[in-house]
């Protein structure tokens, strides 16, 4: 775009027309953004993915949950749009694709702007954020903070995210982006495989020279590749010496189980207590009353454990619960 429109697809008045008539009653949006190596086909088709299973819906192919799995009841009854920014088909690409995600920024500002005009007074809106969408997302959280928007966001959700784990200390990398919502969750998992993996690509990256550097920092976070970890592997360090009290995490290590055709990386988005999860935390449901979670001492109603539910499982949860 020209950084003052967005691609409706078929115009302004039509699309928020048919997400008028979609919204109904209900009072939520939330925005799917997707990561890198995704084209606009795919962004719609996890987009649509997400949407199906948070609303307990089948997709052809059967693809809700993989399959679906009614010990995890939805509860988000909202409606789900992609934000759509223009990556590459190669994680080989990244500096073009964090380029461009740095160009997009106010077509981001552009396209919450006009949800906030168009959407019935009280919708609340979340958002979504998959991997690379989290770089959008701090860097659409800064612009929003430039524009003067406030918090523009119920609940941010961010999934296994490509920033730094200490991006939300003092001095971090991404501290607009509490300031611009209510809530932020993060879900991450140990053996994501796809973060490891690009931390490599990064290495081999950063070899070739300065110029790397300067394309992915311009604001002089240059020393922090290939030694800094994943947010979306690892979690915040320390939650309690967050900049921001309104950020909350899960460790979905122990549920993030990929079934066939996605990895450990894609596949909070097919899991039946991920998407319930997301379901109850965009729902507003409070961190300590979501289904399924185990609470971490010593973090403040703020570290969470997403816990697996077979028999022996809860009791080993139940005796966990009692310390």
């Amino acid at each position: 775009t020209d950084g003052s429109q967005f691609d409706y697809g078929g115009g302004e008045n039509a699309f928020f027309e048919a997400l008028l008539a979609d919204l109904g009653d209900g009072d939520s949006v939330t925005v799917f953004v997707h990561g890198l190596d995704t084209d606009w086909n795919g962004a719609a088709q996890y987009t649509a993915l997400l949407g199906a299973n948070l609303n307990g819906c089948s997709l052809d192919g059967g693809q809700i949950c993989n399959p679906p799995d009614t010990t995890f009841a939805t509860t988000y009854t909202g409606l789900v749009i992609g934000f759509s920014w223009p990556s590459t088909t190669s994680i080989f690409d990244y500096l073009t694709d964090r380029s461009n995600i740095r160009a997009s920024a106010d077509s981001f500002v552009a396209f919450v702007t006009a949800l906030q005009s168009n959407l019935p007074a009280g919708t609340k809106i979340s958002i979504v954020c998959h991997s690379e969408g989290n770089y959008m997302m701090k860097v659409g959280a800064d612009a929003i903070q430039a524009a003067g928007l406030g918090v523009v966001f119920d609940q941010i959700l961010l999934v296994a995210a490509d920033l730094p784990e200490d991006c939300f200390a003092t001095d971090g990398f991404a501290l607009g982006i509490p300031t611009v919502g209510a809530s932020v969750t993060t879900y991450f998992a140990n053996d994501d495989t796809v973060l490891a993996e690009a931390d490599v690509v990064m290495a081999l990256l950063d070899e070739l020279g300065e110029t790397v550097n300067e394309d992915l920092f311009p604001d002089d976070y240059s020393n922090w590749y290939p030694t800094w970890q994943r947010l979306g592997t690892f979690g915040i360090p320390s939650i309690t010496k967050t900049v921001s009290s309104n950020i909350n995490e899960v460790n979905c290590t122990l549920v993030d189980i990929a079934p066939t055709g996605f990895s450990t990386h894609t596949a909070y988005f097919v899991i039946p207590q991920i998407i319930e999860d997301f379901g109850q935390t965009l729902s507003g449901v409070a961190p300590k009353h979501v289904a399924n979670r185990v609470y971490v001492p010593g973090t403040d109603d703020r570290e969470f454990w997403a816990w697996p539910v077979t028999s022996e499982e809860l009791g080993i949860r139940a005796s966990l619960e009692r310390r």
